[in-house]
C-alpha cells in the first residue's frame, strides 16, 4: 500500500510540475509580448520625433530651425526648458536657441549665446561634449552660475555624426 501511495503522490508532483512549467510559459510569453509591444511603440515615437525634425530641417530657415527642434525635443521630454545649439569652427558651443521664458528669468551678470570652450566648466553639458556621451542627472546641479534659474532633472546630449560632435541638446526641470 505504501508503494501505491509514493507512486501516486510521485504523479501528483509530476502534475504539479507540468501545470508550473505552462503557468510559468504563459507568464513568460505574456512578458515578452509586453516587451516588444513597448519597443515597438518606443520606435514608433522615435520615429515620429525623427521625422517632426527632419520636417524642421527641411521646411524652416536657419535662423528658425533652431527654435523648431527645441519645440519638438521638448515636448518629446515633456521638459519644461531646454537648449539646442552647435560647435562653431572656434570649437565654442554656440545656442541660437533657448527656451525663452526661462531666458527672460535667468539673472545671469553676462547673458550669452556662445559659450568658448575654454570657459565650459565642468557641468553636465560640457562633460557630456567631452566624454561623446548621453548624460543625465535627476539632483540639481551645483554647477550653474550665479543667477542662473535652478536646473534639476536634465539631459544633456551630444550630437554626434561620424564620430564628431557637431552639436549638442539639453533638456531639464521635467516634473517627474
Amino acid at each position: 500500500g505504501a508503494r501505491i501511495v509514493v507512486m501516486a503522490n510521485s504523479h501528483l508532483v509530476k502534475d504539479d510540475q507540468d501545470r508550473l512549467v505552462r503557468i510559468v510559459g504563459t507568464f513568460t510569453d505574456f512578458t515578452e509580448r509586453k516587451r516588444a509591444e513597448t519597443a515597438l511603440r518606443m520606435s514608433q515615437q522615435e520615429l515620429e520625433i525623427r521625422n517632426r525634425i527632419a520636417e524642421v530641417f527641411l521646411t524652416r530657415p536657419d535662423d528658425d530651425m533652431y527654435s523648431g527642434v527645441l519645440e519638438i525635443l521638448l515636448d518629446a521630454f515633456k521638459s519644461k526648458f531646454g537648449v539646442f545649439g552647435y560647435i562653431d569652427e572656434f570649437g565654442s558651443l554656440v545656442v541660437p536657441t533657448m527656451t525663452r521664458h526661462i531666458w527672460d528669468q535667468c539673472q545671469v551678470a553676462e547673458k550669452n549665446i556662445v559659450f568658448p570652450k575654454e570657459k565650459w566648466g565642468d557641468s553636465i553639458w560640457p562633460t557630456a561634449i567631452r566624454t561623446q556621451k548621453l548624460l543625465h542627472s535627476n539632483e540639481r546641479s551645483k554647477l550653474t552660475p550665479a543667477g542662473h534659474i535652478p536646473v534639476d532633472r536634465n539631459i544633456s546630449a551630444p550630437i554626434i555624426p561620424r564620430g564628431k560632435v557637431v552639436g549638442m541638446f539639453q533638456v531639464a526641470n521635467k516634473e517627474t
